[in-house]
């Protein structure tokens, strides 16, 4: 569709259409091009013209067009992730960072920063500001390394078959003491001391690839990634774990287990995270008087390590050591309120007494009390097994409720493939929860999965 030749004087018809046309329409006034648009003027001269170019409203970047609100792309962002406010550098009221500074301010301040430094906010008022065209700075997303070799696969080998250097000591904190969450975040919000987000940068963008994290996840990562290095700064290498983790209780905006996959890729952690079921077991236990806290901390290393020593022993899974230990909880508890201080003074009487009348619960218990007294009795830790003369009843046999097939047949129809082969997966081949969101494209093999 052309719009009207002129507006003043006003005709309502371009000039193919105008009565005893068509026409030729004259040139630019301005430019002299031969692609009329309206009033004279060219589709590039023209104000209204959706091909007129101009300058970005916020970051004063050429290259926006009318259609964009007269934005750049990243401008765009930053409009609906930032407030309106007045820069604290050129004083225009603009879309502004957590910083306080527009975006025409902190381009011009990564235009004068020298590598290794932090960023001089205040360049802008040193050099005056820098103008860019719209959408042709850098991106903050490394690109991929395409470098040549330095060295040869053998050397390289060698290199990464070398152990890291062990520190010959270890300067623990002496007062651990929480840092002022306000003060952290102005200060990563400076953006200083950036070489640990240089070095894990390339892995963290890779692995958000991979598993589909949303901006938010990979910002939370990053920022988390700053505030480590503001937190121990002395641990420019290698990071510990439980310091990670430690970090929950004074910010929550983190992503704890997503930086420190990060910092396992860049081969920056040192995981000295202690198993989950060794610490919940130790939590549950602390209470128990002596010598039946020994007692179950022995039964424990048994079952989740094994034995290799007669009676041996396979070492069964951790969330089967997890079932049985609640389920034995509750008896153990009680016979404590009732001055029970070992396990070696149990009997049958007792244990038949503390089972309860659900079919499931008292399988569960049942089950817990023999693996105890079985490594018990082989440990020699009491002189008789009291669960011998009880028997194993079945649990409760519930049948499976049927399912709505119109919900099934919709969800495998649905128009997202994935949500379609998730369901299918799930419903004819019997996948587990765990499987589906760890399946990969190479789990398939000449069409077989």
């Amino acid at each position: 569709m052309k719009p009207a030749a002129w507006l003043t004087p006003r005709i309502d018809f371009c000039y193919d259409c105008i009565p005893g046309g068509p026409f030729t329409p004259p040139a630019c006034s301005k430019c002299g091009s031969a692609e009329y648009y309206s009033q004279g003027l060219c589709a590039h001269c023209h104000p209204g013209s959706p091909g007129f170019i101009g300058s970005c409203r916020d970051c004063l970047a050429w290259g926006v067009y009318r259609q964009r609100n007269w934005r750049c792309w990243k401008c765009r962002w930053w409009f609906t992730h930032y407030p309106q406010g007045e820069c604290v550098s050129c004083h225009r009221e603009v879309t502004i960072g957590e910083q306080g500074y527009c975006r025409l301010c902190l381009e011009t301040a990564r235009y004068h920063q020298t590598p290794g430094e932090p960023l001089d906010l205040d360049a802008a008022r040193k050099y005056g500001q820098q103008l860019f065209l719209a959408s042709m700075n850098d991106s903050r997303r490394p690109a991929e390394l395409r470098l040549p070799m330095a060295m040869s696969i053998r050397e390289a080998l060698k290199v990464i078959n070398t152990p890291p250097p062990v520190p010959a000591s270890y300067q623990p904190v002496l007062f651990p003491i929480d840092p002022d969450p306000e003060r952290l975040r102005q200060r990563s919000n400076e953006i200083r001391l950036r070489d640990i987000t240089s070095r894990t940068d390339h892995f963290l963008y890779a692995r958000a690839r991979e598993y589909a994290w949303s901006k938010r996840q990979t910002n939370q990562v990053r920022r988390t990634l700053k505030v480590l290095q503001l937190v121990f700064p002395g641990a420019n290498l290698r990071f510990r774990a439980s310091d990670i983790l430690a970090m929950r209780s004074y910010d929550g905006g983190s992503n704890m287990r997503s930086t420190i996959e990060v910092l396992e890729d860049a081969g920056l952690l040192i995981d000295d995270r202690g198993p989950s079921f060794t610490t919940l077991f130790e939590r549950k236990t602390h209470a128990l008087p002596e010598p039946m806290r020994s007692q179950l901390e022995l039964w424990r290393d048994i079952m989740v390590d094994g034995s290799k020593t007669p009676p041996r022993r396979q070492p069964r899974d951790t969330m089967t050591v997890k079932g049985q230990m609640y389920g034995i909880l509750p008896a153990i508890t009680r016979w404590v309120e009732d001055e029970r201080t070992s396990l070696a003074g149990i009997s049958t009487e007792d244990i038949v007494a503390a089972l309860p009348d659900d079919p499931s619960r008292r399988h569960t218990m049942m089950l817990g009390f023999r693996s105890l007294f079985t490594i018990l009795r082989g440990r020699k830790q009491v002189f008789i097994d009291p669960t011998n003369a009880i028997p194993l009843r079945g649990p409760r046999r519930n049948l499976p409720l049927p399912m709505e097939p119109t919900a099934i047949r919709d969800a495998l129809t649905n128009p997202d493939p994935a949500i379609a082969l998730a369901v299918s997966l799930v419903a004819f081949h019997a996948l587990t929860t765990q499987q589906v969101q760890h399946i990969q494209l190479t789990d398939i093999i000449d069409g077989r999965l």
